[in-house]
């Protein structure tokens, strides 16, 4: 197949992929999550000049800023609010992802040119990554950074010249600039110039001296800057509610969920025999190959290290620190070069039955096999879509915040009173639906964490700081880490003034430090 063919069936396979997140963003926009309104509120604020600040007023430290940035210059230079300009984005960048996914697929998979176009198309159908196409999130430009790096390195491996390691090494510093965790690629870039690179140790060493500060330079200043601002260099963290174990556990679910439907990955047992089978496969491919040992771990090295680099020390940080549960949003960085590895398992499968049978037969009946593996992703794929169409969005821009009573009200009665200042268990709800700003009400925990944030007995007397306030409580958002209303009565007076079919709103008045008055 010539380049220009090629580029012309890649730009139609990404052309199907904007098509299909513009189709179900296009009446709704993007579902919204609270990590989606820090995004938006901060892009709103890098554009009208206010800084990188989030929705509530506070310095944006929990997150990188490139996302956002990237929502505030559409905004800046065509005018459209960051909240429009999602959905747009997302489109574009899956669109994006599809086709330097084809370009990495068809580099990787040369002897299997339509091993690559399945392997392409089956990312349309992605569950993973069409789940964070359709939400205001990081995800899909941090994953063009993921896919940029080992299209980098490749080149690299190639021509080993210093401009293909200036261009690794900007693409490292754009991961770690969008998701903290894009650091992982460091280390894993590191090893992977030390062990793969085509070079004498000398010129490695020379390359890494230039790899490392270009790579981690950027962050090194955020992290300043956020230590200046704030106190912290990346957000204050609490522990984790999750063992190792289980983390894992929730990582082999999540991998093995992208292939084959629930009734598989419900059963613990039938996800570790899956794993099990896999690495044996894997491990007798190599075998089978073994007098070409060396040229096999020289090409998937660097996809190895990144996707054991990232899905380990995901499993292992969120043993330790409390975030999201593990799922298709935190693991789809790696959903491409997971595929990768599938597919060249799959190349390599054909090449040994080849040697058996007639070779066309093994690769029809290799394809056919891929093909109906892909049924099922197809058809989760579209439910997905066909849901968050019929549910009006997903999230906050969901049919049932859209037609709250209690965001209602606050879009028609921005305040009981002048001054009064408002607390809530929905800060992003209150900002993204009604405008309304608003600080978070005391917290039991942080979510996904034993570690407890405030104590009623001490709040009592010194919350709310301002002496009275008003409260706004959504009843559909609870959580272990949150207080009731009940709860928060030890701590201040409370009176509803408001009753509302979906919440309330109180006036808040600071209660003398004995419990007993």
């Amino acid at each position: 197949m010539s380049k220009m063919k090629k580029k012309l069936l890649l730009g139609a396979l990404a052309l199907a992929g904007f098509s299909l997140i513009m189709l179900a963003t296009h009446w709704y926009g993007a579902g919204l999550s609270p990590d989606s309104v820090g995004y938006i509120g901060t892009a709103r604020n890098i554009a009208s000049g206010a800084g990188v600040m989030s929705y509530n007023g506070l310095p944006l430290v929990v997150q990188p800023p490139l996302y956002p940035l990237l929502l505030a210059v559409t905004n800046v230079f065509l005018g459209i609010d960051p909240l429009t300009a999602a959905p747009i984005i997302n489109a574009c960048l899956f669109g994006l992802v599809i086709y330097m996914s084809g370009l990495l697929l068809f580099e990787y998979l040369k002897p299997s040119l339509f091993l690559a176009f399945l392997g392409t198309a089956f990312l349309l159908v992605s569950v993973a990554l069409v789940e964070v196409s359709l939400m205001a999130w990081s995800e899909l430009l941090f994953i063009c950074f993921i896919l940029l790096y080992l299209i980098n390195f490749r080149s690299y491996q190639e021509e080993g010249e210093t401009r293909s390691i200036v261009l690794l090494s900007v693409s490292v510093a754009l991961a770690c600039m969008t998701r903290y965790i894009g650091a992982v690629l460091v280390p894993a870039g590191v090893v992977s110039i030390l062990l793969f690179s085509p070079k004498d140790m000398k010129t490695r060493i020379r390359h890494l001296a230039l790899f490392l500060p270009i790579s981690i330079l950027p962050l090194g200043i955020w992290a300043m800057r956020n230590y200046h601002v704030a106190g912290v260099t990346f957000g204050s963290r609490t522990s984790s509610v999750y063992s190792l174990s289980q983390n894992l556990m929730l990582t082999l679910k999540t991998l093995l969920h992208w292939f084959v439907p629930e009734t598989v990955t419900g059963n613990d047992a039938m996800v570790v025999l899956a794993g099990l089978a896999v690495s044996f496969l894997a491990g007798a491919a190599l075998w089978a190959n073994r007098s070409k040992m060396r040229a096999t771990l020289q090409d998937i090295g660097p996809i190895l290290l990144l996707v054991a680099g990232y899905t380990g020390f995901l499993a292992g940080y969120s043993s330790i620190i409390g975030f999201d549960e593990i799922g298709n949003r935190l693991l789809s960085p790696v959903a491409v070069p997971v595929l990768l590895l599938l597919l060249l398992l799959v190349g390599r499968a054909s090449v040994i039955l080849g040697r058996r049978f007639p070779q066309r037969l093994v690769d029809l009946s290799l394809a056919a096999v891929i093909i109906i593996f892909m049924v099922y992703p197809a058809t989760a794929t579209l439910s997905l879509v066909e849901k968050h169409i019929s549910e009006g969005g997903w999230g906050y821009n969901g049919k049932y915040w859209k037609g709250s009573d209690t965001v209602q009200y606050l879009v028609d009665h921005p305040g009981p009173g002048s001054g009064c200042t408002y607390y809530t268990n929905g800060p992003d709800v209150a900002y993204i639906l009604a405008g309304l700003h608003a600080r978070m009400a005391p917290l039991k925990s942080n979510v996904n964490s034993p570690d407890a944030l405030n104590d009623l007995s001490q709040l009592r007397g010194r919350w709310p700081e301002e002496g009275e306030a008003c409260l706004v409580w959504f009843d559909k958002i609870k959580g272990d880490y949150l207080f009731t209303v009940d709860d928060l009565r030890r701590a201040a007076h409370i009176e509803q003034t408001v009753w509302l079919d979906d919440g309330g709103i109180y006036t808040l008045e600071r209660a003398g430090g004995d419990p007993g008055r």
